[in-house]
């Protein structure tokens, strides 16, 4: 073998032993096999398993020999050994439900806002736009005067601060525009 073959083959064998297989399991007993360099911060193995495994980050949390993995270490500080495995224990909690019924509702809803007069504008938003944006376009749209008229959504006056999904609105929906009525004699 001439000098040039030998020093591939040992490089070849340097990478090889430079990256190491490790085996990340849910609670559930599924494996998943990730490969890795042993001088590389465990957060980049992290932040795969969980873009493979469409969950966010901030719900999982890892354990190696039942010590809680942290991103900073590397395989080599904790003495890993190709095929060791990685236990991924993901937390169920009430923010990651919301968030799930978040995903299931459309990105935009059409809703409808109806003067005193009967006349109706629709407007398409996005759900988690703030509504008083909503409501300064139909106040130019129609020449009014923002602090003049005021937003009712199901008898209640809307807070312009308020986004659609707040509020638990969908496409359809309708708000009344009502003017605010001076009081004073005839």
């Amino acid at each position: 073998m001439d000098r040039n073959g030998a020093n591939e083959k040992r490089n070849k064998r340097k990478l090889r032993q430079s990256r190491l297989y490790l085996k990340v399991k849910n609670q559930e007993g599924k494996e998943v096999f990730m490969r890795i360099k042993r001088s590389t911060q465990l957060r980049k193995l992290m932040i795969a398993y969980c873009k493979q495994q469409l969950i966010e980050l901030n719900s999982v949390k890892f354990f190696f020999d039942g010590i809680r993995l942290l991103g900073e270490q590397t395989p080599d500080e904790l003495k890993m050994k190709d095929n060791d495995e990685i236990d991924a224990i993901v937390e169920k909690c009430k923010g990651q439900e919301e968030s799930k019924k978040a995903m299931d509702q459309p990105a935009h809803i059409n809703i409808k806002i109806k003067s005193q007069d009967g006349s109706e504008i629709c407007f398409k938003i996005n759900c988690n736009t703030k509504l008083r944006r909503l409501m300064i376009s139909y106040c130019e749209n129609k020449f009014l005067q923002y602090s003049s008229v005021r937003f009712l959504y199901e008898g209640r006056r809307i807070n312009g601060n308020k986004t659609p999904n707040e509020l638990g609105m969908e496409d359809g929906d309708e708000i009344d525009a009502m003017l605010e009525q001076m009081s004073g004699g005839f």
